[in-house]
């Protein structure tokens, strides 16, 4: 409300702007930094959990495989009192654990603790930003599978059908290259090594493993032209939308929802919606501070989140360096390129000339240079959290 409140006022562009209307702005933008920060903190406090220091037996649903080991695999339980862990199995069984399975097991939930050197990775506060209030291990006689949920969500659904299209992935795959296909594909890097985790860290590409913009935009891509293109403005056009749409969350939700996916999905959204209302000129910051807003409102510590921030910071970085940087120092315009081409009596050779010339000049100018710019852009944009989370630099 305070942001509403505060957009409303200090947004009036009808008017002249005045002291007034700065002064009431203000107190409403102050109420609503206030009432973020306190929801924030309740968000804190709700995966701060007193577990008990004894064993006893748990009940709870599987909400997705986080990764899967020689010895067994890891889970995200959620446990009928609805708090989150993350639960080791240590059994060949527990492999084929898939979403809205239920299990009972018998083990000691603990608070993740850190250990290790001060500037590694922070296990902790990974899981509590992800909303994991707690971890057990559990070897392999001391839980059983139950019967799964009578009926599980439209998310649990399809992370039940991203299981058995990986399966059908191993049918044909194996190794490393089943793992990265199920990780460019369908977001599942439950099968990832960390060798081929540090080689595509090592050499600055990790960004490819994680399903972004990039991924959407081909997929929209492709549901524009076959499906929008062909039709005119009108009320089909707008059914044809909504199913467009609607195929990108299902998307989406396949893939596990992770952040990166939800703030370019909310992106395409908000800008499907403003090309229907005619109101999609220049509208990128603001597609990308509402896609934040509403993300935050639902989930407020994915604000601590690298994959949140090193997202939304890169895009930004796009959007602004473009902006600001790039429009500055165009490609200059060759002499051969315009009055040229109006001189008579030109032979074959010289039009066969210029003609190369002209499309070495497009490619460079509309395929290279807006490629190796915007890679620049994020790689400017992101680096000092890159340095700061991974301690390393990539320059590949």
């Amino acid at each position: 409300a305070g942001l509403g409140l505060g957009v409303a006022v200090y947004g009036l562009r009808k008017r002249p702007f005045s002291y007034r209307r700065r002064v009431l702005a203000l107190p409403a933008f102050l109420t609503w930094g206030l009432c973020a920060a306190a929801f924030t903190a309740l968000a804190y406090t709700r995966v701060q959990i007193h577990w008990p220091e004894h064993e006893q037996s748990w009940v709870g649903s599987v909400v997705e495989t986080d990764k899967r080991y020689d010895d067994g695999t890891s889970v995200r339980l959620r446990l009928e009192s609805g708090d989150e862990v993350r639960l080791r199995v240590l059994s060949e069984e527990a492999k084929e654990l898939k979403p809205a399975d239920r299990i009972a097991f018998m083990g000691q939930i603990r608070q993740p603790k850190r250990e290790g050197n001060p500037g590694d990775f922070d296990y902790p506060t990974y899981l509590q930003v992800h909303g994991i209030s707690g971890v057990a291990y559990v070897p392999a006689g001391k839980w059983r599978r139950l019967a799964p949920e009578a009926h599980p969500s439209l998310s649990a659904r399809l992370l039940r059908l991203r299981t058995r299209l990986t399966a059908q992935y191993a049918a044909h795959f194996e190794g490393s290259a089943y793992a990265i296909l199920s990780a460019l594909t369908l977001g599942d890097k439950s099968t990832l090594s960390p060798t081929v985790r540090a080689l595509f860290s090592d050499t600055g590409v990790s960004h490819v493993l994680a399903l972004s913009g990039l991924h959407l935009g081909i997929l929209f891509s492709l549901l524009q032209l076959f499906l929008l293109r062909p039709m005119r403005w009108g009320r089909w056009f707008f059914i044809a939308q909504g199913l467009a749409l609607m195929s990108l969350w299902g998307f989406v939700l396949l893939a596990g929802a992770p952040l990166s996916l939800q703030r370019s999905a909310w992106m395409f959204t908000l800008l499907q919606l403003g090309l229907c209302l005619q109101r999609a000129q220049g509208a990128t910051p603001n597609n990308l501070a509402l896609a934040s807003l509403v993300i935050l409102s639902f989930s407020p510590l994915s604000l601590f989140d690298v994959g949140f921030q090193l997202s939304f910071l890169a895009v930004a970085g796009i959007v602004w360096c473009g902006t600001y940087v790039w429009r500055r120092i165009p490609l200059p315009y060759p002499d051969w390129y315009g009055d040229r081409y109006l001189e008579k009596h030109r032979t074959w050779w010289m039009w066969l000339r210029d003609g190369g010339q002209v499309a070495l000049y497009w490619v460079v100018y509309k395929v290279v240079y807006p490629l190796v710019t915007v890679s620049l852009s994020a790689q400017f944009a992101t680096l000092p959290l890159v340095v700061y989370y991974f301690h390393n630099l990539p320059l590949h």
